[in-house]
């Protein structure tokens, strides 16, 4: 059995829509790390819990926004041109961004963008966003302390 088999088999048992909806929210909702879908017009349809908190606002005041709401523009101006590739030519894509948080808080991001196309043709994109490193800042910072212990290690053995 595959993994549409098994969703068939699962889906198969609930009993109505909504039951439906609520299984597969609740899976989306509980990876970790941010995942989206958007649609032609770069406006976010579905979000998990993690890009609610990770820009910090209730998903109620989300959907329907774009990057642009959110982003510095040279961030937002990248988002798209790399959406734009995906849609004209349906390939996955996978890069590596730099993402500053409404906070200002930098993080580079690996992220892994598809297109998803049903029977009625109706094309909708699908990001998802895996953290790779911390805030660059705190990234230096975890840094000076390591290399900080380590003197002090090197100190007290020697």
């Amino acid at each position: 059995m595959n993994n549409i088999d098994i969703f068939k088999t699962i889906l198969g048992n609930l009993d109505s829509l909504e039951s439906k909806i609520n299984f597969i929210t609740t899976i989306i909702n509980t990876i970790p790390d941010p995942v989206f879908v958007k649609d032609h017009q770069h406006r976010w349809l579905v979000l998990n819990d993690a890009l609610c908190e990770f820009i910090g606002m209730p998903r109620e005041e989300l959907i329907g926004k774009t990057d642009y709401d959110f982003f510095p523009k040279e961030e937002a101006d990248v988002f798209w041109k790399k959406d734009d590739e995906v849609f004209k030519s349906g390939l996955e894509n996978i890069n590596e961004e730099k993402i500053t948080n409404p906070y200002g808080v930098e993080h580079i991001f690996s992220t892994r963008k598809a297109v998803f196309v049903e029977k009625t043709r109706v094309n909708f994109f699908w990001w998802v966003v895996f953290a790779i490193s911390l805030s660059c800042e705190k990234q230096k910072k975890n840094c000076k302390l390591r290399l900080k212990n380590l003197k002090a290690y090197r100190i007290q053995t020697h």
